[in-house]
């Protein structure tokens, strides 16, 4: 039984019930953080009972910066997310760190992940996205994003997203960025795994410089089936639609 059934169950057991049985434990939440230059904020996750998935909504703006990122968490197990900021000032740093409990993946195991989105150059002057993370999966290039499984956290190999640069151009061009994926390969070797983290990292080219980006991981046993990205981009748009409209009843209020 998928762990999403299996969430289910339980909370549609305790919902009928209207106590919490000794010996049953909620669900164990990921832990998130978004980062944008010196700057460090939580995530906040919320289970759909439904589902079994954990969705986020964040949103922050400064006189340096906005940064809007939602997505969803399956722990059967998979990471998904859309993220867009707009960089006001001078170029900064964003990214951010998602570690979500999974079912145990034994090995071997199969990887995916993808990444892509646009840039929009606001004043003409020139556009880039720089990664900022290390060279995690030994390539000799350095990805915007970061796939691991643990404990202890090992590289999946499933990282994404290289520089990109385009020069100066009329005022609001914008630009492709990747798409990049990984093709579904061979994972991490030992195991099982408990966790999935997912780490994005990049310096944006400021002057009102803009980034959307949506990206995907996976891990399965070989052989699994493993979720399609484009489910998740679905998702994704619905979970930026309720966070949206959140954002304008507070507005209102």
């Amino acid at each position: 039984m998928r762990v999403r059934e299996i969430l289910t169950c339980v909370v549609g057991v305790l919902a009928l019930a209207g106590v919490c049985p000794a010996g049953v434990i909620t669900p164990t939440a990921p832990v998130g953080t978004v980062r944008a230059d010196n700057a460090t904020y939580p995530v906040e996750f919320e289970l759909d009972t439904e589902s079994g998935l954990w969705g986020f909504n964040f949103f922050q703006e400064t006189a340096g910066y906005r940064i809007s990122f939602t997505g969803m968490v399956d722990p059967d197990p998979s990471i998904g997310y859309g993220l867009a900021v707009t960089d006001f000032g001078a170029p900064s740093s964003f990214g951010f760190t998602i570690a979500s409990p999974i079912v145990a993946v034994p090995a071997p195991t199969e990887v995916v992940a993808s990444i892509d989105g646009g840039l929009n150059d606001v004043t003409g002057n020139g556009i880039s996205i720089t990664p900022t993370l290390a060279d995690a999966d030994g390539d000799g290039f350095a990805e915007l994003q970061i796939a691991s499984a643990g404990l202890p956290l090992e590289n999946s190999g499933a990282d994404v997203g290289l520089a990109a640069s385009f020069g100066p151009g009329p005022a609001g061009a914008q630009y492709v960025y990747g798409p990049y994926a990984t093709p579904i390969q061979a994972g991490p070797v030992n195991g099982p795994y408990t966790t999935l983290q997912l780490d994005v990292g990049f310096m944006l080219s400021g002057s009102g410089d803009i980034a959307a980006l949506t990206g995907f991981t996976a891990i399965a046993e070989d052989g699994g089936i493993v979720p399609e990205p484009s489910t998740w981009v679905l998702g994704i748009c619905g979970l930026a639609a309720l966070g949206a409209a959140k954002l304008r009843r507070r507005h209102k209020n």
